[in-house]
């Protein structure tokens, strides 16, 4: 027979101890079922750390060997009662507590969806507001940029168009640039117009500084004004109020003057990328004039390289120096430094300038001569006039008048005295009695 009892020194059974009474927390725990109650208890019988186990003796039972009952009778300590009946409390309230909150759901809902509702609603068409805003916003933003964008490029065609002139093959390119100018600034002004009410030009005069609008609460509007008066001269009453009536019409309006705007900028944008475009032909117009000219500058270049070779009557002119009080008059520059070194002294004694009527002269120019005076002018190719070392000076033998520079004069005989000083000479074959033409007026550098 399985003995579940503690036996005392006797043979016989002892009968258990009587129960005492419990506290209220372990009433609790004795009523918790298996998670707190003696059914918890090891099949070892080993009491849990902490619980104490009854001491039995003579007062108290009976004598040892002697078995008390089924089951061995064990004591929770006072923290452990202490803490067994905070966590049933705490399960007791937490069981209130939502069951309360379904009354509240019951009772108290009904009378706060009233209130809460418009509230809500009223949050939720202020977001939505919002959103309009921040989206006419942008769109206005875009809207200045594309106003900007155009205005620069006015600008920038209207130097090109300018820059331009005479200098493209086809003036047709000019007169289409200036038609897309006359609408571009047409564009510019007119988007104004196009744009909301109240809405301003910087652009224009007197408006660099104006408002987007009015209204200092557009675009946020005011849903609790009047309803407007109908032009028929209808009432209130005839003309409802569709902003009360539709809270969503403020924005719905805004969007659909978004979306006018919007337009409008594209508009723009289109005037722009025209504009550009027609610029840009011109501009390419204008490179391709510019590259024939060059062309052509050193076409001209190449032909005055082959024709100024250095030879006799083809020397080039830029190399030459002009005779500062006659620049018509080109000399090589070392015979020209002479002959003003010579002209001041002649100028100290007669005051005035030696004058002159031929300097350099070009090959060419030799031919013509020896085609008029024959015999009387060099060869082409051969005179000292071609290489820029001689002069004539203005006295001819025509219409029987005197000869300032004929050979006996003072002017002469001051010339042939003087002149060599400075490396200015009358030629040997020059002077009178030479084995050439007689030339009084004809000197030649010889430095």
């Amino acid at each position: 027979m399985e003995d579940h009892g503690i036996h005392t020194g006797g043979g016989g059974r002892t009968p258990p101890p009587p129960r005492r009474a419990l506290g209220v927390g372990e009433l609790l725990v004795d009523r918790a079922g298996p998670t707190l109650g003696r059914e918890s208890l090891p099949s070892s019988h080993e009491p849990p750390a902490g619980w104490s186990t009854p001491t039995v003796g003579v007062e108290d039972g009976p004598a040892s060997g002697e078995k008390t009952g089924d089951a061995p009778q064990w004591e929770m300590s006072h923290g452990q009662r202490l803490l067994s009946g905070l966590i049933i409390w705490l399960s007791v309230a937490v069981a209130v507590v939502f069951g309360a909150r379904g009354i509240a759901d019951d009772v108290l809902r009904p009378a706060t969806d009233p209130i809460i509702a418009p509230i809500a609603a009223a949050m939720d068409q202020t977001l939505s507001g919002a959103e309009a805003v921040l989206a006419y916003q942008s769109s206005a933003t875009a809207h200045r940029a594309a106003r900007d964008a155009l205005s620069s490029a006015i600008t920038a065609a209207q130097a090109t168009y300018e820059a331009s002139a005479g200098k493209v093959t086809d003036e047709q390119v000019r007169a289409l640039l200036d038609t897309e100018l006359d609408q571009a600034d047409a564009a510019l002004r007119d988007q104004a117009d196009s744009a909301l009410p109240g809405q301003t030009d910087p652009t224009l005069p007197g408006q660099a500084d104006a408002p987007l609008t009015d209204d200092p609460d557009w675009p946020l509007l005011d849903q609790d004004d009047a309803p407007p008066t109908d032009p028929a001269g209808a009432t209130p009453a005839e003309s409802p109020d569709t902003t009360k009536a539709n809270p969503a019409a403020p924005r719905d309006d805004l969007a659909l003057q978004r979306l006018a705007l919007d337009a409008v900028t594209a508009g723009l944008d289109q005037a722009t990328k025209e504009l550009s475009a027609a610029e840009q032909v011109v501009k390419d117009a204008q490179t391709a004039w510019q590259a024939d000219q060059d062309a052509k500058a050193a076409a001209a270049k190449a032909a005055v390289a082959a024709q100024y070779t250095g030879g006799n009557g083809r020397i080039d002119p830029a190399t030459l120096c002009a005779v500062p009080y006659d620049t018509k008059q080109l000399l090589r520059c070392d015979a020209e430094a002479a002959w003003m070194i010579l002209n001041a002294a002649y100028k100290a004694v007669w005051g005035e300038d030696i004058p002159l009527d031929l300097t350099y002269r070009t090959y060419d120019e030799q031919v013509e001569m020896k085609a008029i005076y024959g015999s009387g002018a060099a060869a082409p190719g051969t005179s000292n006039h071609g290489w820029g070392t001689a002069v004539d000076l203005p006295d001819w033998r025509e219409g029987g008048l005197g000869l300032e520079w004929d050979y006996g004069t003072p002017k002469y005989e001051w010339m042939k005295a003087n002149a060599p000083a400075y490396d200015w000479v009358n030629p040997s074959w020059a002077v009178q009695g030479g084995r050439g033409p007689a030339e009084p007026w004809h000197f030649e550098f010889v430095g």
